[in-house]
């Protein structure tokens, strides 16, 4: 039987979330990705207001 593991580390026993890259992530990776997309929100949303765009 195989061990659901998080995408990032390997680790398997610990609780694993579903991220919103559809993987499983333990919680330290769990928020690296959350920030990560939060990130390149933030970069789209400043190249979009910059002016003559």
């Amino acid at each position: 039987m195989k061990k659901d593991t998080c995408i990032n580390c390997g680790i398997s026993n610990v609780p694993l979330i579903l991220g919103l890259d559809n993987q499983l992530h333990c919680e330290s990776h769990i928020s690296m990705l959350v920030s990560e997309n939060k990130k390149e929100e933030h970069d789209n949303v400043s190249e979009n207001q910059q002016p003559g765009n």
